[in-house]
């Protein structure tokens, strides 16, 4: 009982005592620990798991309003249960006054343990918050980085394996020079999904040579954050030398030549120069003759010149990268020694009977320019240029050589040469002869301009024969094939065109006429031309009626007017001819003026209502009459036939009909000219349409027959036509 009873005085005692100095022992081993001395200044208030790699740190610093703190933030790291800023870190800035803030830790490693704790700078020095958090990050599906493969100097492939866990992940790869990356690259797949571990990979490319790189997959999984790859490393290729080979020298000359190259592996670097070098000495280098023929891979083709003949070079296709110049293998080639050139003979042509045409190809100048070359010949065998030659130009290629002071009929005998410093080559021998003398070859001209006693005709002598054409003409008759013993013109001498004027003929009546041209060997004749003067139309050459005067013409059996009607009173073309005893008519475009040339412009029943002639209907003078359909063919089957006798009948040129004015002469002096026509209203505009009334009536009472003559065609045309249309008038004599 005493030692109970002291023993509780003594504890009554002692526990106070013990617990002060328990508690003092906690505090200032607590203190000594977290050295409460610099840690005032931050606190870590609670740390937020947001996903696999994702926190969020939410802290509080002190008032530090003054300059000494530059910085603050937080660090972290999965190993040191204490991190520093020699860890990992995230810095916000100048801190300022007292506040709270949140921090947020990002690409963290999956299912790891991290620890975090505040710091604040006090000038270089960290000062620490008091208190330590730790966070554990959810684990995520694997993600493995696998070994890269396919390296190259400036590519590489990387691989990996990505188990989605039935989530879908979008997979990238970092790499770049550090494990701070830098760069991306989408994965091939880039999206996986399932539960299966699937192969990624990416083709990296613009890689520097002879680098070491890191990399890494990165998964980034829907809904629940991202994985990373531990990281791994590869050393791309060193740039080594290039590979070229030498190509087949070929085209030798006596002082040039061809060669080449095929660069067939850049050893990793850009190929900068490419060629061939040469000399007259074995290995040949880029510091003696060389070419430049570009840059990269592949083939190329070089040109060697300058060289010496009969020589023996060495030659060499080198290439260069930023690892120096390789080359290939090396070739050797002998120049040509210098010769005489090589020379063709052009066959001959153009044969006359004095002179032709030839002429050669220089195909190689022997090795020395070519200074002169032509063709020479001679009547015997093998001519050199001591006999008649020709000098057409120099150096190599073809050339053209006219012969000329031949003589006729001889067989003669032509070689191209060509002449260089060592002497001159001929070519083949060619022959030929040249044409013996003939008459002349002549052809007639188309007859043109017949009158009752006269006509035009002439011819083109378009071959001598060899021999100068002394007298050419023609020669006419009534006869076929006329010759000189017949009436004929004489017209000049030598080749060519001419014209000739045939007169003193006789009325109404058939002549043949040919051209003839004479040489010293004969007289030749051109095709034969046939034409019929004009009737006299009883001596009558012109009439005046109606206050006009008309000129007539004889065309055969027929006397024509050789202009058209033009009597009455011009209306105007919207009003319509009618039975009024006045003689009416429309002009060309409703101008008069152009009734002065075209004649007036008549609808049939206006033309037929009168009786100015006795029993003859019809608007003509007396003794004259409106031409029936049948002698309206009298006239073209005289003239040749309807396919011909529009060209004969039209005024010839374009003064009043259009371009072309096909086949037109106006031989038969008919002079017609594209009156056109009204109708419906409206004139037309003329130059292209000659339309003439004939008398005679269609079995449909309301069309006429008419005859057209047109600009783009030699024919003449027979139709029928509504009589309210209004047509020129030719009038036709009485028998």
């Amino acid at each position: 009982m005493l030692k109970t009873k002291y023993m509780k005085k003594f504890y009554k005692f002692i526990y106070p005592a013990l617990a002060l100095t328990a508690i003092a022992f906690v505090l200032i081993t607590a203190c000594q620990k977290l050295d409460f001395s610099t840690v005032t200044k931050s606190n870590i208030q609670n740390v937020t798991v947001h996903d696999a790699s994702t926190v969020k740190v939410e802290m509080q610093i002190f008032d530090l309003s003054d300059d000494a703190h530059p910085d603050y933030g937080v660090c972290y790291s999965t190993t040191n249960q204490l991190p520093t800023i020699a860890d990992s870190k995230v810095a916000k800035g100048v801190p300022g006054a007292i506040k709270t803030d949140s921090i947020i830790l990002q690409d963290l490693m999956p299912g790891s343990k991290i620890f975090i704790r505040a710091y604040v700078m006090n000038g270089n020095n960290p000062e620490y918050s008091f208190n330590v958090k730790d966070a554990t990050l959810p684990q995520l599906p694997a993600v493995v980085t696998q070994a890269a493969t396919a390296i190259t100097q400036t590519t590489a492939t990387v691989n990996g394996s990505v188990n989605a866990s039935n989530n879908i992940a979008a997979v990238i790869f970092e790499y770049g020079a550090t494990t701070d990356y830098g760069q991306t690259v989408n994965a091939t797949p880039d999206t996986v999904t399932g539960s299966e571990n699937t192969t990624v990979s990416a083709n990296l490319t613009d890689l520097q040579p002879n680098s070491s790189y890191h990399y890494r997959v990165k998964a980034n999984y829907a809904n629940s954050g991202i994985s990373f790859g531990y990281d791994n490393t590869f050393v791309t290729s060193e740039i080594t030398l290039a590979m070229v080979t030498t190509v087949e020298v070929i085209n030798i000359t006596t002082t040039t030549a061809t060669s080449g190259g095929n660069v067939t592996n850049d050893g990793g670097g850009a190929i900068t120069a490419r060629g061939v070098c040469w000399d007259t000495s074995p290995t040949p280098t880029i510091s003696g003759s060389h070419t430049t023929n570009g840059s990269g891979l592949g083939s190329f083709s070089s040109e060697l010149t300058g060289l010496s003949p009969e020589t023996v070079y060495y030659v060499r296709a080198y290439t260069t990268n930023s690892a120096g110049t390789s080359y290939g293998d090396e070739l050797l080639f002998s120049t040509l020694q210098i010769s005489v050139p090589e020379v063709s003979t052009l066959e001959v042509s153009n044969i006359t009977q004095t002179a032709a045409s030839s002429g050669g190809s220089v195909n190689y100048d022997g090795g020395a320019p070519v200074t002169a070359r032509g063709v020479c010949w001679s009547t015997s065998s093998n001519p050199t240029i001591t006999d008649n030659h020709t000098t057409n130009g120099n150096g190599i290629g073809s050339f053209l050589s006219n012969l000329t002071g031949l003589n006729q009929n001889i067989l003669y005998y032509v070689r191209a040469y060509a002449t260089n410093n060592i002497g001159t080559a001929y070519g083949n021998q060619v022959m030929f002869t040249s044409l013996p003398n003939t008459v002349p070859t002549v052809s007639t001209s188309t007859i043109t301009n017949i009158t009752q006693t006269s006509a035009t005709s002439g011819g083109d002598v378009t071959s001598d024969g060899g021999a100068p054409v002394t007298v050419r003409g023609v020669c006419f008759g009534t006869s076929q094939n006329p010759t000189l013993d017949d009436s004929h013109t004489t017209d000049g001498s030598g080749t060519g065109g001419f014209s000739s004027s045939i007169i003193g003929l006789s009325t109404n009546t058939d002549y043949f006429v040919r051209a003839y041209a004479t040489n010293s060997i004969g007289t030749s004749y051109g095709n034969q031309e046939y034409f019929i003067t004009n009737g006299t139309c009883d001596g009558i050459t012109q009439i005046s009626y109606g206050g006009q005067t008309y000129n007539i013409i004889g065309i055969g059996t027929q006397c024509w007017m050789a202009e058209n009607l033009n009597i009455g009173t011009q209306i105007n073309c919207t009003t319509s001819q009618t039975n009024n005893s006045i003689i009416e008519k429309y002009c060309l475009s409703n101008d008069p003026n152009n009734c002065g040339v075209y004649g007036g412009l008549y609808q049939w029943d206006e033309i037929m209502q009168y009786s100015i002639s006795p029993g003859i209907a019809g608007i003509c003078p007396p003794n004259w009459h409106l031409p029936t359909n049948t002698e309206w063919t009298i006239l073209t089957d005289f003239l040749g036939g309807q396919s011909i006798a529009g060209g004969k009948m039209k005024e010839a040129g374009t003064a009043h009909w259009y371009s072309p004015n096909t086949g037109a002469t106006n031989s038969s002096g008919f002079t017609g000219l594209p009156g056109d026509i009204y109708g419906d209203g409206q004139s037309g505009s003329g130059h292209t349409d000659g339309f003439w009334w004939s008398s005679t009536q269609s079995v449909y009472t309301y069309y006429a027959a008419y005859l057209r003559l047109l600009y783009s065609e030699a024919s003449a045309y027979q139709y029928n036509f509504d009589k309210s249309y209004a047509l020129s008038v030719r009038c036709l004599k009485d028998n």
